[in-house]
């Protein structure tokens, strides 16, 4: 991986595309597969839910389900990657949540809005956010609404006009700041170009301002840290990045805007691997693929001494158009890096039809960009891998029984122990790159398993290097070392000093 930029012109190239019978409102690439989901209804009335695999360049339809209600809108974003569970809004108001495996009834269900379900989105699942699975839905009605799937009927927040103001059709609603167990914000767009920002920690209404026209969409570059970065399209052909950094107390956040199509700007996501390349899709069937350039300083002091952010700049990577009507959903693959999915709705003289594509964004890997506030951590990274390299090849060019010969019982323990601990650690980092958290998984308790032998052996390594107490010796050493004072005797009486007698005469 290097820090180098993107290729200044990446190809988008349409890598398949397939013609549905039924208006598609919503597609999604279903996490950890080759697969993907696109939502809808049929000319009836019906809702449908149908599930496609991606093989040698071609879809195919692996299953197909029939709902009572047409689908609006889907997420995976509150379930686990083992559950894969899909959330969805229909038309009536009705929140699902289903199991593919058995999608016959929903694992949840409840009767969230008066009307059509706009919008919904996902945060805590698939890695993506800490804190409970929790699901937010924005409706026709106006209202705003956060469900846990574990509390039944009822949602743990609920954000409505306040009596007296007017109802507002909400469009679009997205998660955010989810970074740790209490903090997470919610954003929604109105079709009168409101853009509201809810605290969901202190159930406030944090931040709002209104772009000038119907807010068509909200995502935030990442849901998983404090927050970065938000882009809202509009109706008019515009989108405004928000820098989330820094809120000015009356100023809010800074940002920058692009005339960035010639009519509605439907959809915006970012890339997963990559949060500061994103793509918009437009009413024209064009995709457009931006790249946001941060300023040398995100904040300065106003003449007041309060901090305030300063936007950056966006460019213009590539742009292709794919059909003759609005590319109207996308998402990209969580896995794949440069893959996507889109629909969009095709008009023939006399009839409409409804066309889903497959879209394959080609980026050389070799020229991969990522945010530079990681770049330290990676070169660790980097460097700690090199180093577990190195001792595995030097281990692993001896063989075991050879190895083994050479070593007494206890280091021939401490090889094994070793090496387990070794691959597991591997194995924990790459459930990690998967979005899994290894904390829920059995390698957490495989770990504690090892370090507890890995401790046993450490207390008899130490016990051996003890030296053995030779006690004779050990006893002579505190008697010498012992004071013992002497009995005390008269002092003698000293002997008179001769004299010379004087001689007489």
């Amino acid at each position: 991986m290097s820090a180098g930029g993107l290729l200044d012109k990446p190809q988008i190239i349409a890598h398949t595309q397939h013609s549905l019978n039924y208006t598609v409102f919503d597609c999604k690439w279903v996490p950890c597969s080759a697969r993907l989901l696109c939502l809808g209804n049929f000319p009836r009335g019906t809702g449908v839910i149908q599930l496609y695999e991606l093989q040698g360049g071609r879809l195919n339809l692996l299953r197909e389900i029939e709902k009572s209600r047409p689908i609006k809108c889907g997420t995976f974003g509150a379930a686990s990657l083992q559950q894969r569970y899909l959330a969805t809004g229909d038309f009536g108001g009705n929140l699902n949540i289903w199991n593919l495996e058995a999608p016959e009834i929903p694992v949840y269900s409840v009767k969230g809005h008066k009307e059509i379900i706009n919008s919904i989105d996902g945060v805590g699942g698939l890695g993506i956010g800490e804190g409970a699975p929790e699901i937010v839905t924005g409706s026709r009605d106006g209202t705003v609404k956060v469900w846990d799937p574990r509390q039944k009927d009822f949602p743990v927040a609920n954000m409505e006009p306040a009596q007296g103001e007017s109802t507002r059709d909400c469009w679009t609603v997205a998660f955010g700041n989810a970074y740790n167990q209490e903090e997470r914000v919610v954003c929604a767009g109105y079709d009168n170009g409101d853009i509201k920002l809810f605290d969901l920690r202190n159930m406030t209404l944090r931040w709002e301002t209104n772009i000038k026209n119907g807010v068509c969409n909200v995502e935030f570059d990442r849901k998983d840290i404090n927050m970065n970065k938000l882009v809202a399209t509009s109706l008019e052909g515009k989108f405004h990045v928000f820098d989330m950094r820094t809120q000015h107390p009356t100023k809010g956040f800074a940002s920058v805007s692009e005339k960035a199509h010639k009519s509605t700007v439907w959809q915006v996501r970012h890339l997963p691997q990559n949060r500061d390349i994103f793509v918009t899709s437009g009413g024209a069937g064009n995709l457009h693929l931006w790249k946001y350039e941060y300023p040398a300083q995100r904040s300065k002091k106003d003449s007041e001494g309060t901090e305030m952010g300063i936007a950056g700049s966006v460019s213009l990577l590539q742009n292709v158009t794919l059909s003759t009507q609005p590319i109207s959903s996308l998402d990209w693959s969580p896995d794949k890096r440069g893959l996507c999915v889109c629909s969009s709705f095709d008009q023939t003289v006399g009839s409409a039809g409804r066309r889903l594509v497959s879209v394959i964004l080609k980026m050389d890997p070799a020229e991969e960009d990522y945010p530079t506030e990681i770049h330290d951590y990676l070169s660790a990274f980097e460097t700690a891998v090199g180093s577990v390299d190195a001792v595995l090849k030097t281990m692993m060019s001896v063989s075991r029984s050879e190895l083994l010969q050479k070593l007494d019982p206890l280091e021939q323990a401490k090889i094994d122990l070793v090496s387990a601990y070794t691959l597991n650690s591997m194995f924990w980092v790459y459930l990690a790159t998967q979005g899994i958290n290894p904390k829920e998984h059995p390698v957490k308790q495989e770990l504690e398993r090892i370090r507890t032998y890995m401790n046993r052996v450490k207390e008899i390594e130490e016990k051996k290097k003890a030296a053995k107490l030779d006690k004779g010796a050990a006893s002579r050493f505190l008697r010498n070392a012992l004071y013992e004072p002497k009995t005390q005797s008269k002092p003698a009486k000293k002997s008179p000093i001769p004299t010379k007698k004087k001689k007489t005469h």
